[in-house]
């Protein structure tokens, strides 16, 4: 190998090519200057490696790399399907659950044999399904309910178009007829009212849209004013007494008004004779007392607690009363988290109801 004869410079590096005994080597040159030298000499340190040698060394040192790289990838594959695998393994345990059940089933999941990371997923479901069999059951309850009773009022109609066709002759037994007829038609269309203002109530308990304060008093008087000729046709006198004005309840409006419509037009339909109702409000530990009393006929203590039952009548007689509106009254109550009870009055004379409604500083 011949020495390095161009131009460097002192601690400079340098590349060239050369041959050793015919075989092409890559030489590097590095030029150090010589110790306790004042003329500057240097010597010129050259090593060599044939191409032969230098080629394997890189081509090992890629493959290497390359080998290097690969596995790290290899084990890195490996590590993301397991991890994969063990993150989504409770997703296929929770869908092999729900593939076991029975198309439109509201079960309940089973929350305790369920993966620790679903129980919150879980329990959530099953709340709303909860709620969606209590909607269903609700429906299901007022269609049964209303094609009963819908079925009995077409009974009845059928049998007054009959009596009125066989007395075509006489217009005065045709024109009570239709007013039968329309009387039916109206309690019908009431009686549906009703079922759906209950049906709507068992699936709207927790739904908490549109709920304001409501100043009791204006409700109240806003019933008495719409139930007023009703009570004069009847000589009955709508009054209020002990009326705390500044009383508020947190509810939708439409639900205070069935509470006091209701309470008002059972009095009326149920006085027996002309007399009175008195409607009082006070503030009772954190409640608004609403009081209502009548001194008409009244009704036997051992029968005030059923009152509130669907479809209760006293009197069966009577075509004009479905047995729904005191239900109804006692649902909403419950809804609002209050309560509604009725007794005799101390006078001993009558039907008094208690209200308790939660009340709202406005």
């Amino acid at each position: 190998m011949s020495a390095y004869e161009k131009p460097i410079e002192i601690e400079e590096e340098k590349y060239y090519l050369s041959t050793i005994n015919d075989e092409v080597v890559r030489v590097i040159a590095i030029a150090q200057a010589l110790p306790n030298s004042s003329s500057g000499d240097y010597a010129i340190t050259q090593v060599a490696q044939t191409l032969h040698g230098h080629n394997e060394f890189r081509d090992g040192l890629i493959t290497s790399t390359v080998r290097g790289h690969l596995l790290m990838l290899l084990i890195t594959a490996i590590s993301l399907f397991v991890a994969v695998r063990w993150t989504f393994s409770p997703l296929m345990t929770f869908s092999a659950m729900l593939s076991q059940r029975k198309p439109g089933s509201l079960e309940k999941l089973e929350y305790h044999a369920a993966p620790t990371e679903l129980r919150p997923v879980i329990s959530a479901l099953n709340g709303y399904a909860e709620k969606l069999s209590q909607t269903l059951t609700a429906y299901e309850k007022f269609v049964s309910n209303t094609a009963h009773h819908l079925r009995t009022s077409f009974a009845i109609m059928t049998s007054q178009i009959d009596y009125g066709k066989r007395s075509a002759g006489n217009p005065q037994i045709l024109t009570e007829t239709l007013d039968s007829i329309r009387k039916t038609m109206i309690e019908s269309t009431k009686l549906i009212s009703q079922l759906l203002v209950l049906a709507a109530m068992e699936q709207n308990r927790q739904d908490q849209e549109n709920i304001i304060p409501i100043r009791l008093s204006e409700s109240i008087t806003s019933v008495i004013e719409e139930m007023a000729p009703l009570a004069q046709q009847r000589r009955i006198e709508l009054g209020v007494d002990d009326f705390d004005e500044d009383v508020f309840v947190t509810a939708r409006p439409h639900l205070l008004h069935e509470i006091f419509s209701n309470l008002i037009d059972n009095a009326i339909q149920h006085m027996g004779k002309p007399g009175s109702v008195i409607i009082s409000i006070v503030r009772e530990s954190g409640y608004a007392h609403i009081k209502l009393v009548d001194d008409g006929v009244g009704v036997p203590e051992n029968l005030q607690s059923k009152l509130f039952d669907r479809f209760f009548r006293i009197d069966t007689s009577r075509a004009n009363s479905s047995g729904l509106g005191l239900a109804i009254v006692k649902e909403i109550c419950e809804a609002l988290g209050g309560s509604v009870t009725a007794c005799t009055p101390v006078s001993g004379q009558g039907l008094q109801f208690d209200i308790y409604l939660p009340f709202s500083q406005d």
